[in-house]
């Protein structure tokens, strides 16, 4: 019975190639677009963290309020942990570094080589699947040098060879490889290539001030977050009743689910979108079942017939669901189709944009999403239309010669429909619209610098050969002078931290306003060199930059932004005060000069205060980010004479991560940007089927009047008379479905109002100018049918040809 139904279907859809087309494409964009949208949530937000047991595993942090509300770890906070935490399976951390490279085969690179604790890839439940993991003794001071590296890794520099016992240089040191790591393990990050233990010093195992550790840990079975919390605070209690000095008061332990740790940036703008993808898909399921009603009057002559020959009304409906059932499973197919191309352009054109990125394909689980939808989809969007169309009425038909009608309920649904339609639509595009001008606020803000023109390449030099000071003086002098030599370079400069890229955070103490409870307020520190602020074109504001003269054994001086300046001295000029920063040692530093203020952490970020020291002044750190402002739009051009200045210079020192400013600042805003590249899709699906569907409704509303449109035009009716009555019927559908749609959007502003930059949730212009658009697209939609009713020629109409 049902193969035979499904036969009659094929039959019934081949006669009616117009409406499939229409049908299939409509699901096909809701289904695809649903599939596309799910498969991203599905990666990101409901599929597990790839560990063993990952429920069980936290993500630790530390705070100390007000200056620090989230921060690294220190190295004597974790193994303190470590000692006195009683409700964990184990605790691990891990320090993000970089490292030179020599594998023998390929040139020096600089590469990402972590340092993490030996227990770490047993806490979260992997193993190489070559060689071995780490085990304590690889993690004692003086032991031999061992390293894990990545599939990756593996692949690319060794050409998935046997490496296990190979031995590679690390930053000129012989290293051995010990394991490879699975493919699919990526931890933290998709950039580190090798992993390499600890090794504690005795002064990093005793230090509690310096924070610049990540941890993580693993409850014993049936413990709840709650209790670990707990446990960690007592632990931490111990610490501080045995440590009581400022290194320890006042921090706080924080414990998150390592999952929701991961997505925390990300999950309200994928449920947003998951929402917003939704009324995609309501819309289309919307002008199907009006897809459906329109055919079930025009067969209502067939359906009598059947059923005055024997067909039950049951028979009838299941045969009117199995042709539904048969259109939304074909869609289906289209629609994964849609969703791979979807998600393939949207992710090569904004790469790096989500959390396990890498994750996200249509697997089994999307694909069985996309299934559901396409056998849900007819029975509740496609019953009704199915139980109207099966009430034949033959006598009537036989009445009226067999020329099908539309009742006024049947009127009043389609049009209610339509409504419906319009109103989702509306939700839709107000969301988009706001979403659109919270993104191009945020793309218009200044990041405080000029990011075109400028490339930005590391420099990290050997501290065996490179000691602190004379030596590294040297180098870095002699490196600047030979790239202000290049003639396509105007200007260059360097500083150890990069604005979005990295930072550093100290305190600092005003000279004669020391802080009454010890907690001195905080700014971000940047090492710089001369030249450093005309490559960036940050603003001098007051005073002057940081010079030539400023060198080791010259007065200490600092220049510090406008921010740090309204902060600590709203009634004085800075300049000529003194600061003391908690970096490096507790000089007093000078300030000679206030710049404009950069954003350190996004665009979208408040502004932080910053303090800027000569480099000479510092002299604490051995890696560098070169920027070089050139005078070429393609400033990467500039990359291969860098190289060769720095081989000149040693041949053993590498360039590490080359990128241009604008990649910079384009990278932190790229969750936003997929957001918004998303919502825009979908409101344009929206704004397409919603006018598919009032083109539908109008031109089956003229098919089915076109006797009534004939009475009007032989009683005198003109053609302006036909096609305001017809405008005026879809120009009414699009003002209650606008009116809905309004009301409703202003009811869930506070859903997106979190996403938002710049505007209000309540912006009126972009409701107006919503409303104005959809509406106009609405009347667009219903001009050709329009036309069409005042082109019925009222002889043929009356005969019935």
């Amino acid at each position: 019975m049902f193969v035979q139904d499904l036969r009659q279907a094929a039959r019934a859809m081949a006669k009616h190639p117009g409406y499939l087309a229409t049908a299939l494409l409509t699901l096909a964009l809701g289904i695809g677009f649903s599939t596309a949208t799910f498969s991203v949530v599905n990666a990101v937000l409901l599929r597990p963290l790839p560990y063993a047991s990952p429920h069980e595993l936290l993500t630790l942090r530390e705070r100390r309020l007000p200056q620090f509300p989230e921060f690294s770890v220190s190295p004597g906070h974790y193994l303190a942990w470590r000692e006195h935490a009683t409700v964990f399976q184990g605790i691990g951390a891990w320090q993000v570094q970089l490292r030179n490279l020599d594998t023998g085969s390929t040139e020096l690179d600089r590469v990402r080589v972590d340092r993490v604790s030996a227990n770490l890839f047993a806490l979260l439940g992997v193993t190489p699947v070559a060689g071995r993991a780490f085990n304590e003794a690889d993690d004692a001071v003086g032991a031999p040098a061992v390293v894990l590296i990545s599939h990756g890794a593996w692949q690319r520099r060794f050409g998935g060879a046997d490496v296990v016992g190979q031995i590679v240089r690390m930053d000129r040191e012989p290293v051995t490889i010990v394991g490879v790591m699975p493919a699919d393990f990526v931890f933290p990050s998709a950039e580190t290539e090798m992993w390499r233990p600890f090794a504690m010093t005795a002064a990093e195992r005793r230090s509690d001030g310096s924070h610049y550790l990540s941890a993580i840990a693993r409850m014993k079975p049936g413990v709840t977050l709650e209790q670990a919390r707990a446990d960690l605070a007592a632990a931490f209690a111990r610490l501080v009743q045995s440590r009581p000095d400022g290194n320890n008061t006042g921090w706080e332990i924080l414990a998150f689910s390592m999952h929701e740790y991961s997505v925390r940036n990300v999950r309200l703008a994928l449920w947003v979108l998951l929402g917003a993808v939704s009324f995609v898909l309501l819309i289309a399921c919307v002008n199907v079942a009006n897809l459906l009603l329109a055919r079930g009057a025009s067969r209502q002559k067939e359906l009598a017939i059947r059923a005055a020959i024997g067909a039950s009304r049951g028979r009838l409906i299941q045969q009117l669901l199995v042709e539904q059932l048969a259109t939304a499973l074909v869609s289906a197919m289209a629609g994964v189709l849609v969703a791979a191309w979807l998600l393939r352009a949207l992710l090569a054109l904004i790469p790096n944009a989500l959390p396990r990125q890498a994750d996200i394909q249509l697997d089994t689980h999307v694909l069985a999403f996309a299934l559901g939808l396409a056998l849900i989809t007819p029975v509740i969007f496609g019953l009704f239309p199915a139980l109207q169309a099966s009430r034949p009425e033959l006598r009537e038909l036989l009445a009226t010669g067999g020329r099908y009608g539309t009742s006024a309920p049947a009127r009043r649904i389609r049009r209610g429909l339509v409504v419906a339609e319009i109103a989702l639509a509306m939700i839709l595009l107000v969301g988009a619209g706001l979403l659109i001008r919270s993104f191009a606020n945020l793309a218009d803000v200044s990041p405080g610098f000029a990011p075109d023109r400028a490339v930005v390449v590391g420099v990290n030099l050997p501290t065996d050969r490179y000691q602190a000071g004379e030596p590294r003086e040297r180098f870095f002098g002699e490196l600047l002078a030979r790239l202000r030599a290049l003639p396509q370079v105007s200007a260059v400069g360097f500083s150890q931290s990069i604005p979005m890229v990295n930072d550093f955070v100290s305190g600092y103490e005003v000279e004669g306003r020391p802080s009454p409870d010890g907690n001195n307020p905080t700014t971000n520190f940047y090492a710089v060199s001369p030249g450093y602020f005309e490559a960036m074109r940050i603003p001098l504001r007051s005073g002057r930059l940081i010079a030539e003269e400023d060198r080791r054994g010259s007065t200490r001086v600092v220049v510090i932004n406008q921010t740090l300046a309204a902060r600590s001295f709203p009634s004085v000029d800075p300049i000529g005060r003194r600061i003391k920063v908690s970096q490096g040692d507790s000089e007093w530093r000078e300030i000679i000069g206030i710049v404009g203020d950069v954003k350190q952490y996004g665009l979208g970020e408040r502004d932080s205060a910053q303090v800027y020291e000569a480099y000479p002044q510092h002299p604490y750190f051995a890696g560098f980010s070169i920027v070089v402002r050139t005078g070429v739009a393609d400033a990467t051009s500039v990359v291969p004479d860098l190289r060769s200045v720095v081989r000149s210079l040693d041949a053993e020192i590498p360039l590490a991560r080359v990128r241009t400013l604008d990649d910079i600042v384009s990278s932190s805003i790229r969750p936003q940007r997929f957001s918004t590249t998303l919502i825009v899709l979908f409101s344009g699906a929206a704004l397409l089927l919603a006018a598919i569907g009032v083109y539908g409704v109008m031109a089956y509303t003229v098919g089915s009047r076109t006797q009534e449109f004939a009475i009007r035009i032989a009683h005198g009716a003109g053609r302006g008379d036909i096609l305001k009555l017809v405008l005026g019927g879809a120009a009414s559908m699009a003002g209650l479905g606008v009116a809905a749609g309004l009301v409703a959007a202003w009811f869930l502003r506070q859903v997106i109002e979190k996403l938002l930059y710049g505007v209000s949730g309540e912006d009126w212009t972009t409701y107006v100018t919503v409303a104005v658009i959809l509406t106009a697209v609405a009347l667009a939609a219903s001009a050709l049918p329009a036309l069409r009713a005042t082109r019925v020629d009222p002889m043929v109409a009356l005969r019935g040809d």
